[in-house]
């Protein structure tokens, strides 16, 4: 890929341990220093760390996977913490799986 171009590799911290992206890591400046005596196929790779950021999880819209909902401009939802409504969604009731959104965000705010 060196050799066909690549300028980056692209490391997805979303899947694989940190040992497996170490090991990458180290196969992409292996590369990189295998064509670091010619100076026409020598190029620089940089390494681009996808990190995992917070997930937040909804619940099941009605029970299903694929079910969808519409919302209404102006219509209350209801953000529901208790694990008895992950799987009753709909329009009026969401449930999350963020137990702390209440201590970051205050009553009347967007979410």
């Amino acid at each position: 890929m060196i050799k066909s171009g690549m300028k980056v590799a692209c490391l997805n911290f979303s899947h694989g341990t940190h040992e497996y992206h170490v090991e990458t890591i180290k196969n992409v400046h292996t590369a990189t220093e295998i064509f670091a005596s010619d100076p026409i196929l020598y190029r620089p790779v940089a390494l681009a760390l996808d990190t995992k950021g917070p997930e937040i999880r909804t619940g099941l819209i009605k029970g299903s996977s694929t079910a969808e909902v519409g919302l209404k401009m102006g219509a209350t939802l209801k953000i529901m913490l208790d694990n008895a409504y992950m799987k009753k969604c709909d329009e009026n009731i969401l449930w999350l799986d963020y137990k702390n959104i209440c201590k970051v965000t205050e009553v009347g705010s967007k979410i």
